[in-house]
């Protein structure tokens, strides 16, 4: 499997998840981020055709929930994303756009449960081999007084453009703690893994841990 789909799943694991912890009032929120990203696969004859496998991103992303119902809201989610691979090379993915939608139920004091849906698309310099890209999964979250433990799962699918690749058996898992130093303040720690299994003809695997 070409690294153009494996790097716009990798991408899913950095978008904004819903903001759980806001409360039930209108909020919208904005970020600039800086990362870094690293690609590994089983199969070493694709990982031969990238020419980066790991290398900088740049990010926008932003996200508005809106209450709608008694303990109820909707979030939508857009992030746009730079890779920044050596060279310009055809083979890696260096533009992402993605969009998502959050409807979450909400115990303001202990817990949140929700589900979200949302599609995507990433782009190479070579215009065959632009991806796509959907996704459906649920959201949790608990709260422990200053601490608030978030988690994702998600089921994916996608495919490139003018190519038979595709997808299969894709699921993310993400994680997130967060600990509030005061009202205005917070640590964060995530860990996310996205794996995807049998790709075209059962023998190309990719999975991306962050």
């Amino acid at each position: 499997m070409r690294k153009v789909t494996a790097t716009t799943l990798a991408a899913l694991l950095s978008f904004p998840g819903v903001s759980l912890a806001a409360g039930l009032t209108e909020t919208g929120k904005a970020a600039v981020t800086l990362g870094w990203t690293n690609l590994n696969e089983s199969n070493d004859e694709a990982s031969d055709e990238t020419d980066d496998q790991s290398y900088a991103v740049f990010g926008l992303s932003g996200s508005y929930s809106i209450p709608v119902a008694n303990n109820w809201s909707i979030q939508g989610d857009v992030l746009a994303e730079r890779f920044l691979v050596e060279g310009r090379s055809v083979d890696n993915v260096t533009k992402l756009g993605l969009a998502g939608l959050h409807v979450t139920y909400r115990n303001p004091d202990s817990y949140a449960l929700g589900l979200f849906a949302g599609t995507g698309f990433g782009e190479t310099n070579r215009p065959q081999d632009h991806s796509n890209a959907w996704w459906i999964g649920g959201e949790a979250q608990y709260y422990l007084a200053n601490t608030t433990l978030y988690g994702q799962v998600a089921h994916t699918q996608g495919d490139v453009e003018d190519t038979e690749e595709e997808l299969n058996s894709t699921w993310m898992v993400r994680g997130v703690a967060r600990h509030f130093l005061t009202d205005q303040s917070k640590v964060e720690a995530e860990l996310a893994y996205i794996s995807s299994d049998d790709a075209i003809d059962g023998s190309d695997d990719a999975d991306n841990l962050t």
